[in-house]
């Protein structure tokens, strides 16, 4: 007798290791340090649009292919906790202490003391409210893991229930994204009108972030036995150029922009397939999956400190080089190299290891275990 779709898709295996997402994982993120370069963004602001089109797409997908609906709802929100919130407060904690100790040290004129309204803004946790800005993404990947976790727990593991309801809530998060919050949060006159900075821990993309992460949960078991194929590199191809050249959309969540709802929906997926897809040639070369296998372990790590190590690194070279070229890719190298230095100091010291690395038990400790977009 024929199974049914449901029944196929619970009979699948438990999610394994694939160096296909774990390669994507690391382009994504040096993507992400490449399109947060000033340099770049001065410059090439077309190329920027091209790269904030569905890298950020990507990872929530990448959370969802790992989802497990049966999960333990307490273990997976403490797990959760551990790899994302604890390195965000950390941070942010840290450099607060450190603000205070050198308005201590080195009081600067006409500059008020932090007050409530710096940690206010850490507990709000959006990009406008904190000041390393990328760490926005942490508590909103917390948000949407745990939301998505509850779906799938209310609906079980019912693939067309689950894409219908990814699709309702794209359509409501788009015009949220689009209408409410019109102009973006990163304006000049948004700031100025004091727009909200978002809601507390980016819960107005949630539906935007959790439709994303429900498909991934959906092709989960496609995409970690994921394997090349040129009839959808060239179609996904098509398509993302396509899009790019007679729409100019792009989408930039922190800014709350996220353009016309099938064109930024088309380049977000057709994005992430040809990630995949080149993830997948370059895992054919053990040089390039290495190298890329590795920065992609340290995806929180280049997420928490690439923006400061980038800048810092462009206003050291300019004192020395005049070509913006040469700043800004000596600045790129710095600014992907540097947090996987302070990783591998953080697991050789029990402190930093406390403070950033997730807890896992040891049974977890004892294997390799999954690293999705969290890991």
């Amino acid at each position: 007798m024929m199974q049914s779709v449901e029944q196929q898709y619970a009979a699948k295996p438990a999610p394994q290791r694939n160096s296909t997402i774990d390669i994507a994982k690391g382009l994504m993120i040096l993507l992400v340090v490449f399109a947060h370069n000033p340099l770049l963004l001065q410059y090439e602001s077309e190329l920027q649009r091209v790269i904030f089109s569905f890298p950020l797409a990507l990872f929530f997908l990448v959370t969802g292919f790992f989802l497990k609906a049966d999960a333990p709802m307490p273990a997976f929100v403490r797990s959760r906790a551990s790899s994302l919130l604890k390195p965000f407060f950390v941070v942010l904690l840290a450099l607060a202490v450190m603000k205070v100790g050198k308005q201590v040290l080195l009081p600067p004129e006409g500059e008020s003391p932090l007050g409530l309204k710096y940690f206010a803004g850490i507990l709000y946790g959006t990009g406008p409210t904190i000041d390393w800005t990328p760490l926005w993404f942490l508590p909103s990947l917390f948000v949407t893991s745990v939301f998505s976790l509850v779906v799938l727990k209310l609906i079980g593991k019912r693939p067309r229930i689950i894409v219908a309801l990814a699709a309702a809530l794209i359509v409501i998060g788009a015009t949220v994204a689009s209408h409410f919050w019109s102009g973006g949060l990163c304006t000049e006159s948004a700031k100025a009108a004091a727009i909200l900075p978002g809601l507390p821990w980016s819960l107005d993309l949630l539906p935007i972030t959790a439709s994303f992460m429900l498909i991934g949960y959906v092709l989960g078991p496609w995409a970690r036995s994921f394997e090349f194929n040129a009839l959808g590199f060239v179609l996904s191809l098509a398509a993302f150029i396509a899009m790019h050249v007679f729409f100019n959309e792009t989408m930039d969540l922190n800014c709350r922009i996220y353009g016309n709802i099938f064109v930024s929906t088309i380049q977000a997926y057709a994005g992430s397939y040809l990630a995949l897809s080149v993830s997948s040639l370059l895992g054919r070369v053990p040089v390039c999956r290495t190298l890329l296998t590795y920065i992609g372990t340290g995806t929180i790590f280049i997420l928490l400190f690439h923006v400061y190590i980038e800048n810092t690194s462009i206003r050291v070279l300019s004192a020395y080089l005049t070509n913006p070229y040469a700043i800004a890719a000596l600045s790129f190298l710095a600014a992907s190299l540097g947090p996987l230095v302070i990783m591998e100091i953080a697991k050789r010291s029990a402190l930093l290891s406390a403070a950033l690395l997730p807890r896992q038990p040891q049974r977890q400790r004892e294997s390799r275990p999954v690293n999705d977009a969290a890991g």
